[in-house]
């Protein structure tokens, strides 16, 4: 790999900058080949739990994310699918809930990462795949470094996403009518959907119950994250669907919380940032890669 190259993945794929920084501890501890991954145990299923009438959560086990199902008078939306390796475990859980897999009309993912995303590849074809537009060119391109999948050393079998869900989108399953929310921050092409008559935010990985952050990675924002959080918590809303652990008990001090904890990494961020000191010269690299791959 030429240096052009190097800086080019360095500065854009924030996954490549820590693999490059872990083999650099890992030769200035005396091993040049990264420690076999321990021995993972058998993946575990999804729970069913019942948040009300028509809406399940399908509380994942491991380390796969929830999926949700609204059921509703015509039709039945998935809301995320997991890795590809527990779509069979989905399969059960929503056997179990009295709505098989067969009968998914629509999946909605929240965004790209294989944990809730690469199981969409192992559903039935009848069902209509949608994701923001930013989320999908990533999935449908096998881009690893935006989708984690390598991270959570998991397989990711080409997936279609049939359509593209934007900021004012609506999605219909009567009586159910969910509106989607651009919700960038945790990934760019993150998004939400809000039933605004039921007072539902199915948030996906912006914030978790009890106002923990579900991260920002590859292409993701803290101050987006700050943005998409203070949005949120204008909605008031009455339940907080998040895309790990339990369903939130208290929304509104939940997303205050986040909006909070978010706020104060931005500021040390800057502050790291501020005590390194501004340099032109990691600015001049990047620059000079551009241009020597355009060539």
């Amino acid at each position: 790999m030429d240096e052009a190259r190097f800086v080019y993945l360095v500065s854009q794929q924030p996954a490549f900058a820590l693999s490059v920084m872990a083999a650099l501890v890992r030769y200035q501890r005396g091993s040049g080949m990264p420690e076999p991954p321990a021995p993972g145990a058998p993946p575990r299923g999804f729970r069913v739990v019942e948040v009300r009438p028509g809406l399940i959560q399908l509380r994942s086990q491991s380390r796969a994310a929830n999926a949700y199902l609204v059921v509703g008078e015509r039709r039945r939306m998935l809301v995320d699918a997991g890795f590809a390796s527990t779509a069979p475990l989905l399969a059960v859980a929503l056997e179990e809930a009295g709505h098989p897999v067969e009968t998914i009309d629509l999946v909605v993912l929240t965004h790209e990462h294989a944990d809730h995303a690469a199981g969409v590849g192992c559903l039935p074809p009848r069902a209509v795949v949608a994701a923001h537009a930013l989320a999908a060119a990533k999935i449908e391109n096998g881009d690893d470094f935006a989708t984690v999948r390598d991270l959570f050393g998991e397989e990711a079998p080409p997936a279609r996403v049939d359509l593209t869900l934007q900021e004012g989108s609506v999605v219909s399953v009567p009586p159910w009518r969910f509106d989607v929310l651009h919700t960038p921050g945790h990934t760019s092409g993150h998004l939400a959907l809000h039933d605004a008559a039921t007072g539902t935010l199915i948030c996906g990985d912006t914030v978790m119950a009890g106002g923990a952050l579900g991260g920002v990675f590859a292409s993701g924002n803290i101050s987006d994250l700050v943005l998409s959080l203070e949005r949120m918590a204008g909605l008031r809303p009455r339940l907080l669907l998040p895309g790990h652990g339990y369903v939130s008990e208290d929304p509104e001090a939940d997303l205050a919380k986040a909006v909070i904890r978010a706020r104060g990494l931005l500021a040390e961020t800057r502050d790291i940032f501020g005590a390194m000191g501004a340099s032109p010269a990691g600015l001049e690299a990047i620059l000079r890669s551009a241009k020597a791959l355009a060539r």
